[in-house]
């Protein structure tokens, strides 16, 4: 994992999310973020927890919301998904 970036204005659970986005470099799925929260910071939170500390970083501009049909993932803004 990369150096942990600890943001002082999100709450605890969001500073992990944007750091696991960060870290993996990828769009991530509720159900990828809530697994990594698991793995990576023993933390259990459902997707909907996720989901709601998702739109809080979301409307801070710290990441962007895709919608891809019925499926929501997240990434950290500025990250460019390559074709």
């Amino acid at each position: 994992m990369m150096q942990y970036v600890e943001l002082e204005n999100v709450p605890e659970e969001a500073n992990h999310l944007l750091n696991l986005l960060w870290d993996r470099d990828r769009k991530m799925s509720l159900e990828e973020l809530a697994e990594g929260l698991v793995s990576e910071y023993s933390m259990s939170l459902t997707q909907e927890e996720v989901k709601d500390q998702m739109e809080l970083l979301v409307d801070m501009d710290y990441a962007e919301h895709k919608d891809e049909g019925e499926d929501i993932y997240y990434v950290a803004l500025g990250w460019q998904e390559e074709y």
